[in-house]
């Protein structure tokens, strides 16, 4: 489906193989009979925002984008690596999103069982220094780069 935009209970229903939609209440969806990967890439190419999601969409989201093998095929216009997938959240509720994304970011007025999950903290609840602190870290990395190459030429 094209959409840019798509509702949690939508998204939920196309990507997964359960008769119900309430048949999926445990957030630690492993089950690899209920997840449709195919379906989902199809979806996730043209997806930008993912609304009135409950935790379970999160995760599945999540799962998917981690399982997903389109960046080896070319035909989408996706970096040809790997993709790193990255998960914000504030809630016991986004934790098993948290935990299964490579990077769990935390906003530092959320609940503590969600700071201890995340790998990343953001103290001031915004996202423009989620932004900043990577591109500081990038910065960081390049020059430790140069650094080293400097030194191993001398």
């Amino acid at each position: 489906p094209d959409c840019a935009v798509m509702e949690g209970p939508k998204f939920r229903r196309l990507v997964t193989r359960a008769k119900s939609i309430y048949n999926l209440k445990d957030p630690e969806l492993e089950q690899e009979d209920t997840f449709n990967q195919q379906a989902f890439d199809k979806i996730w190419p043209d997806l930008h925002v993912l609304a009135r999601s409950s935790p379970i969409d999160k995760f599945l989201l999540v799962k998917g984008l981690m399982n997903s093998k389109l960046y080896q095929t070319g035909n989408y216009n996706i970096h040809p690596d790997k993709q790193i997938v990255a998960v914000t959240g504030d809630g016991v509720n986004d934790m098993a999103a948290m935990s299964k994304a490579h990077v769990g970011v935390a906003m530092g007025a959320g609940q503590q069982a969600a700071v201890e999950a995340a790998e990343v903290v953001l103290t001031d609840d915004n996202f423009s220094s989620c932004v900043m602190g990577i591109k500081w870290g990038r910065n960081i990395r390049e020059s430790a780069c140069k650094f080293i190459q400097f030194q191993i030429t001398i």
